[in-house]
């Protein structure tokens, strides 16, 4: 299953270089050690980040399910302290034909909550280029992935036929997540990795080791190649340089490196 892939020691970002907000994107990650994790609503795949709520789910199930969260909550008085009666005398009253007709959370409301951070394991694709790299034309930034970089957190994306099921009853944070992290197969070829946070923030920090190296596409404007050298030279740890090359041979990028830039390491 994709869920089993290795965590690979670097993975990738592709980041476009198309508009002038496309390069103060760039600049912010490259200077301020930051991320951006969108919403859903950022994914340019609207299959993307949908869940098949399941209503089905055995008495015992709801029971457990309303304990856990009648336990976190106020009561009324004649039941305070005692949530596991306050739900007997719920489903006494029919409480779960009442949840199913009136149902709970919408898919929105739930999936909204999450920012997701999307990563690939190759620098070389020729489709995530043209896809997320403005046709060749942007930039691949490589992150090492160690114990203390967030990216050590990054789970596997899995790709199925079908929406992934969530039984009502029995969902939690942990099923969400693992709903986020299913795609379409169409999207398999993307050998795509997520780290998924609750909306506290739009913008995560990362130790500035932790950027390792920029690629320059194949098609890239010479106009901004000046551009990423300068704010690489501006950053506090140093970055190697590469430039993505088409094969002379075959339908492929052989990737180059050109200079490492920024402090000296000792």
């Amino acid at each position: 299953m994709d869920s089993q892939r290795l965590l690979p020691k670097k993975l990738y970002k592709y980041r476009a270089l198309s508009t002038g907000q496309d390069l103060e994107w760039v600049k912010d990650i490259l200077l301020n050690n930051r991320l951006y994790f969108p919403t859903r609503l950022g994914f340019n795949d609207p299959f993307d980040s949908r869940i098949h709520f399941d209503w089905e789910s055995t008495e015992d199930q709801w029971r457990k399910r309303l304990e856990n969260d009648f336990a976190k909550q106020p009561l009324p008085p004649e039941f305070e302290g005692r949530h596991v009666d306050y739900v007997e005398a719920l489903l006494q009253k029919g409480m779960i034909s009442v949840l199913e007709k009136r149902g709970g959370p919408t898919h929105d409301q739930i999936v909204d909550k999450y920012r997701i951070l999307s990563l690939c394991e190759s620098p070389k694709d020729i489709l995530m280029w043209s896809h997320y790299g403005s046709c060749h034309s942007g930039i691949c930034l490589e992150f090492k992935v160690s114990k203390e970089s967030p990216f050590s957190k990054v789970r596997a994306v899995e790709y199925a036929k079908e929406y992934p099921k969530v039984k009502v009853a029995l969902a939690d944070r942990e099923t969400e997540i693992k709903a986020l992290l299913t795609k379409a197969k169409v999207w398999k070829y993307e050998k795509e990795w997520r780290a998924v946070r609750d909306q506290a923030s739009e913008y995560y920090p990362f130790p500035k080791e932790c950027l390792s190296g920029v690629i320059l596409g194949c098609q890239i404007d010479p106009t901004n190649k000046p551009l990423i050298k300068e704010w690489l030279s501006m950053r506090l740890s140093p970055v190697m340089l590469y430039e993505a090359v088409k094969s002379k041979d075959k339908f492929a990028l052989e990737i180059q490196k050109i200079e490492t830039i920024g402090p000296t390491v000792l």
